[in-house]
């Protein structure tokens, strides 16, 4: 599309934006146009586009990094732990920031599925069970919490929070640390992930020699 076409609007959406990929192509790397008719489409302001777009390029270099890592594995020690295989992939799937609060989940008991960057500006850990319905953040962690500008969010089967501003991975990692901290422990690790890439990772597994 020629945005130097004098008919065309910067206040007319594109019709592929409501193609997820294709908003996530434009916020990682697309014009300052397309950035200005993503922002339209989704109603934000121009400062939440720009964070946006902070966090779609900091996701893209985090999953860059995260395929490298997993590659040396599968290359360099490819059985996986007995912990591994309870979550069903390699620790080096997980996204560094959320890496260390996922694993202390799962020893608490609580058996995830999802985690890591959500949408836009939003990190998110999913649980495979609805053990957070009883859950209150305590006052203490939504003290620790408040300096970094983000807004909690809980329900029964999922944690996670809103940025307000851009904040570097070592940021994150230690909010999801005190998120960790603040979640009760149900007295027994986390029973298997049940998920299909689980079970295929498993069953991968199970060709491995020894």
């Amino acid at each position: 599309m020629n945005f130097d076409d004098p008919r065309i609007s910067l206040h007319e959406p594109l019709p592929e934006l409501a193609n997820e990929e294709v908003r996530s192509r434009i916020l990682i790397s697309g014009t300052e146009e397309e950035l200005e008719k993503l922002r339209v489409f989704l109603d934000v302001t121009a400062e939440q586009i720009i964070l946006f777009r902070f966090y779609a390029q900091q996701r893209r270099k985090v999953i860059d990094e995260t395929y490298i890592q997993v590659a040396n594995r599968k290359e360099t020690n490819p059985k996986a732990t007995a912990e591994e295989m309870s979550m069903g992939e390699y620790c080096e799937y997980l996204e560094p920031q959320v890496r260390d609060a996922v694993l202390t989940l799962r020893k608490k008991g609580y058996p995830t599925y999802f985690f890591g960057y959500d949408k836009y500006a939003s990190q998110g850990i999913g649980l495979m069970d609805p053990f957070l319905k009883n859950y209150h953040p305590s006052g203490d962690l939504l003290c620790k919490i408040e300096p970094y500008d983000v807004d909690l969010k809980v329900s029964d089967e999922y944690i996670g929070f809103v940025c307000h501003r851009g904040l570097s991975l070592v940021e994150l990692k230690v909010i999801w640390d005190f998120i960790a901290e603040d979640i009760p422990d149900r007295g027994q690790p986390a029973t298997d992930s049940w998920s299909g890439i689980a079970e295929n990772f498993r069953k991968r597994q199970a060709k491995i020699k020894k």
